[in-house]
């Protein structure tokens, strides 16, 4: 295993790891072959932990690559197995932060965008109106 850029460990312990997802990489391996979040940290782990073999991780939520903030990994099938109950059931709390620029119209609301994906280029962006031709799924947030 190879050393990367440290990943900012926030907690862990023997059923988890808590860290900071820099924006810009994949949580995962993709079509692009850049060093992804998952590996990166077991490769971290390995060598802080000196163990003999790969460290087990598992990946049981997401962030997309241009994002950054905090992810879970289990570091056993039982945890992974009770932190995707806990997604399921909505009691895994999650909380997006977005940074604006200008003013918003009200205090309070709903945006809603549409994101066109680019398989591609492994990209999406937002769009202002639905075109039938494009794959596109709306997204709605509360303001």
């Amino acid at each position: 295993m190879r050393k990367n850029k440290k990943i900012n460990i926030i907690y862990k312990d023997d059923q988890i790891v808590v860290c900071e997802k820099p924006k810009g990489i994949p949580v995962s391996s993709d079509k692009t072959g850049d060093m992804d979040l998952l590996h990166q940290l077991k490769n971290q782990l390995f060598f802080e932990e000196n163990t003999d073999g790969e460290p087990q991780l598992y990946l049981v939520h997401r962030l997309d690559r241009p994002v950054g903030g905090v992810m879970v990994f289990a570091r056993t099938k039982k945890a992974a197995a009770s932190l995707t109950e806990q997604i399921k059931d909505h009691t895994f709390e999650k909380d997006y932060q977005a940074v604006l620029t200008g003013w918003l119209p009200d205090d309070e609301g709903t945006v809603r965008d549409y994101l066109l994906k680019d398989p591609k280029n492994n990209v999406s962006k937002i769009v202002k109106v639905p075109n039938s031709a494009c794959r596109m799924k709306p997204r709605k947030r509360e303001l």
